[in-house]
């Protein structure tokens, strides 16, 4: 079973635009495909098919420059700029990427220093409270037993008078 597509000028157009790489091959291979079933070799002889292959090349090379273009264009349009063998960024895209860089390390670092800093926080209040209620209870305890002295004294001195 053989399946065929018939394809108009007009589809071939929509599906393969003027100028991409596809539509280049398709000529190409098109071109190849035609001059293999209905041009002999030998009847061609050796200045036509070099010919060919000199066009075939030619166009080749065309559409890898029209391709390079395109892409200068693009880096040239996204703030890159193309030095020597590489595609560097340009003075204004490095700076915003520094800017930027900045700012999610400072924003970070804050985060950090911020939860640093609440969770020492925590820990000096339960270290504070702790310290003044044990304090408390060292004050408490020097009076309560200053207290109990003074009157085991008193009482002492009571039963030593009454004796």
């Amino acid at each position: 079973m053989t399946v065929q597509i018939r394809l108009d000028a007009q589809a071939l157009a929509s599906l393969f635009p003027e100028g991409t790489i596809v539509r280049a091959e398709l000529q190409s291979a098109v071109i190849a495909e035609f001059t293999r079933k209905h041009i002999k070799e030998t009847a061609l002889g050796a200045d036509v098919a070099e010919q060919i292959e000199r066009a075939r090349t030619d166009a080749l090379a065309a559409v890898k420059r029209a391709c390079a273009e395109v892409a200068e264009k693009a880096t040239a349009d996204l703030g890159f700029k193309k030095d020597w063998h590489r595609v560097v960024p340009s003075a204004d895209v490095t700076s915003a990427i520094r800017t930027a860089a900045r700012a999610a390390v400072d924003a970070e670092i804050s985060k950090n220093i911020k939860e640093h800093v609440d969770a020492l926080a925590e820990k000096l209040r339960g270290t504070i409270a702790h310290d003044v209620q044990a304090a408390i209870n060292r004050l408490l305890d020097k009076e309560i037993a200053a207290a109990v002295k003074s009157r085991v004294n008193a009482v002492v001195e009571g039963l030593g008078k009454a004796a």
